[in-house]
């Protein structure tokens, strides 16, 4: 049961993310609210686009693309853990922090409950059967935080420039400069955290 799950849990998860991914981006640019290229431009302006394309990413890298070279990167236990690390943080933040202001229907209700919901569940129950642990020091939780940091400095540099902003708590026109950088600390936090407990899990698991 448990092989036949490793086996087919990547597959499902790489179907999953890339439909969700790109159905959420077809109906936002079916809504035609702003031109194709600032709606495409914004819409991969969200962590969450971010975060899935990575989860995308690593189950295509095991699976349809085992023997590309591309994908070497995304079969790095390091970088599997990781992203185990951000759509954790992503499915949390959004039931906490962003589902009462968001309320999709048909289509893009099942895209949105993929996005956020099934595709981190999917790949945390991944890195639990499928990923091999690694007997991480907890400053690896650190390091994984590059990636929350990158995205932090170009959402801020990116709404500088268009005065537009993906998140409301990173929207500083509206909340100001030393307001975000106390929210984006708090969420880096959490992610360390997350990290932290996934550098535990792996030492429980590996013993």
């Amino acid at each position: 049961m448990k092989e036949s799950l490793k086996s087919y849990l990547p597959i499902i998860g790489f179907m999953a993310g890339a439909y969700s991914v790109v159905s959420q981006w077809i109906i936002i640019l079916s809504k035609g609210n702003a031109p194709a290229l600032t709606e495409t431009i914004r819409y991969y302006s969200y962590m969450t686009v971010w975060t899935n394309l990575m989860v995308t990413f690593c189950f295509g890298a095991v699976t349809f693309f085992r023997n590309s070279n591309w994908a070497a990167f995304f079969r790095k236990n390091e970088v599997q853990s990781g992203t185990a690390v951000y759509i954790t943080v992503v499915g949390f933040a959004y039931h906490f922090l962003l589902s009462a202001t968001f309320n999709p229907t048909g289509l893009e209700w099942f895209g949105n409950l993929l996005l956020h919901y099934i595709n981190p569940l999917l790949f945390v129950l991944f890195w639990f059967i499928g990923v091999e642990k690694q007997p991480y020091p907890y400053t690896q939780a650190l390091r994984w935080l590059s990636f929350p940091m990158i995205y932090f400095v170009y959402s801020l540099i990116r709404g500088f420039i268009t005065d537009w902003y993906p998140y409301f708590f990173v929207d500083v026109t509206t909340l100001g400069y030393p307001q975000v950088m106390l929210v984006s600390a708090l969420l880096l936090t959490g992610y360390a955290a997350v990290g932290a407990l996934l550098v535990f899990s792996g030492r429980l698991l590996r013993n």
